[in-house]
């Protein structure tokens, strides 16, 4: 089996994080993988890093017809049975390319519950319709809203993101930060973007900070509501208590330092920096938002809370903060649940199978 994996986009999130844990895990599992990726982009150094088989490829825009014509030329020339597409954008090249190849299934990874009608001008929805044979949806909650915006529940499959079972090191954000051993650490990672929620973790803070001596909030990712969310800090009063370490390479190592772990996101498809905090052994405190419903376990594997209510952050922090055995208890059940959803291996495995059946059904 051979199959071209493509993301195109230039930094690191979870998406792209999940597809080099993918592709590295079929490597292991005897299928011939090669991975395009824009040229100098985040996952590319990763990718080479890792010893994984890497094509950069120069890509101008996303409606490219000479990178299209290209790649198609070269998934018939190689005799690839699978172009898989990570991101919405590489959607329309490899769909394309892979229409044009004949003979070559096309399966698109879908990690986000945003809407495809979205943006308008049924762009996002004509890609999902029409240029991929079939979509792997993150969570029951992804797949909901493609089914809601037209697509057929018989071209989708649900496979949950999955973490490794290696824990990476630990390193103590209170030394990095310069904070004492006492202070306590509520923490998140994710993107500066308005669909995680953060101003609503800011408010939440106002409240916290009255109550607990030594409280910090370690918020570490980068994007443009860094500014808005110092503002909103500073004008409750909260700054000196607010840590924005930007994006860090070590972020997961980090994780294993928190008091708390907190996604406040309004959309969510899956939630793996939840995994990563299940992992390391943090307790966490998540809404309600798309696919946090499945991963979060209200009350087993951590607290699950109302989206966009700082107040409703506030309680489930406060909760934990206040219950030495509660936290003991949703740490325990959160290992329990990640080891039997919520591994890379049974992403790996599940995917797979997938691509067996869909080359079998296309004989």
């Amino acid at each position: 089996m051979k199959v071209l994996h493509l993301d195109v986009m230039r930094g690191w999130r979870g998406g792209e994080r999940q597809a080099l844990i993918l592709a590295e895990g079929l490597m292991r599992r005897g299928v011939e993988v090669l991975f395009a990726c824009r040229k100098n982009s985040a996952i590319e150094k990763r990718l080479l890093d890792r010893g994984i088989p890497t094509l950069g490829l120069k890509i101008p825009f996303e409606a490219d017809f000479y990178t299209v014509w290209g790649l198609s030329r070269f998934l018939r020339k190689e005799r690839f049975d699978i172009v898989h597409t990570h991101d919405s954008h590489s959607l329309w090249l490899g769909g394309c390319a892979g229409l044009l190849a004949r003979k070559v299934i096309r399966i698109a990874s879908r990690r986000v519950d945003f809407s495809i009608h979205r943006h308008g001008f049924g762009f996002s929805y004509f890609k999902y319709r029409y240029f991929t044979d079939h979509i792997i949806a993150v969570s029951e909650a992804v797949k909901n809203v493609l089914v809601e915006g037209g697509v057929e529940p018989s071209r989708i499959s649900v496979i949950h993101s999955g973490v490794t079972d290696e824990i990476p090191e630990k390193k103590d954000v209170r030394e990095i930060l310069g904070l004492g051993d006492e202070a306590v650490i509520i923490g998140t990672v994710g993107a500066l973007v308005p669909h995680k929620g953060h101003k609503y973790l800011v408010d939440a803070a106002e409240d916290l900070v009255a109550r607990y001596r030594n409280l910090h909030f370690v918020i570490i990712g980068d994007g443009p509501l860094k500014g808005v969310l110092i503002k909103q800090a500073r004008s409750l009063g909260v700054f000196q208590n607010f840590h924005f370490t930007g994006f860090r390479e070590d972020a997961e190592s980090l994780v294993g330092s928190f008091d708390v772990f907190v996604m406040s996101s309004l959309e969510e498809g899956l939630g793996t920096a939840v995994l990563d905090a299940y992992r390391a052994g943090v307790c966490v405190v998540a809404t309600d938002a798309g696919g946090l419903k499945e991963v979060v376990e209200d009350g087993v594997s951590g607290i699950r809370v109302s989206r966009g209510s700082g107040v409703a952050l506030a309680n489930g922090i406060r909760k934990v903060l206040a219950d030495g055995a509660l936290r003991k208890k949703l740490v325990e059940g959160a290992r329990n649940l990640m080891k039997s959803r919520f591994r890379a291996d049974i992403m790996i495995e599940d995917t797979l199978r997938l691509y067996h059946r869909l080359i079998e059904g296309r004989r």
